[in-house]
């Protein structure tokens, strides 16, 4: 199933994410389905403009975006946020199950993905999602509640990470 008149559709005529967002979950709710967002956050934007410049990372991050989006029905729409930085949102959804197979997608394509810029390493990202009503009531807020969930997962991996180079310098140590 589609939209017929998909607000998420093109540019949206200029009109910000959160405002086409709300015109989805208008359109999805007249389809007695719900309407989910996914929340990206790819480190590979700061090391690639960091070796390689601002250009190089911008190349690579719309490189990720349109492969993404071949992965994603037409209805579908990721867009670009900030730098490393995408939002997903996702219509017609029956239920959060639905929501979560979109991101089982989305992480396989990015686990087989593979940026020249990153000399072939894989693509580590973390990841937030949140769906309509249960998780925010506007298009605002569900992409808010994605960002603090993507955010939170980031802070843990940074954390575990950590953690494991001060237990192998400890161990370095003992040795």
């Amino acid at each position: 199933r589609t939209l017929v008149d998909n607000p998420l559709a093109a540019n949206g005529a200029g009109k910000p994410l959160a405002l086409r967002l709300d015109g989805a979950i208008e359109a999805s709710t007249e389809y007695g389905c719900s309407v989910g967002v996914l929340y990206y956050h790819l480190d590979a934007y700061r090391e690639i403009s960091r070796t390689q410049g601002v250009a190089a990372a911008e190349a690579a991050m719309d490189f990720v975006a349109g492969m993404l989006q071949m992965v994603l029905r037409d209805s579908d729409k990721i867009e670009r946020v900030e730098r490393g930085r995408f939002v997903v949102c996702v219509v017609l959804l029956k239920d959060r199950e639905a929501l979560l197979d979109v991101a089982r997608r989305v992480r396989k394509a990015m686990r087989h993905m593979r940026l020249e810029a990153l000399r072939g390493a894989p693509i580590v990202h973390d990841e937030g999602s949140a769906i309509y009503p249960v998780q925010g009531v506007h298009g605002a807020a569900l992409i808010a509640r994605a960002e603090t969930e993507c955010d939170a997962a980031h802070g843990r991996r940074l954390r575990e990470i950590a953690r494991v180079r001060k237990a192998t310098a400890e161990r370095r140590r003992a040795a």
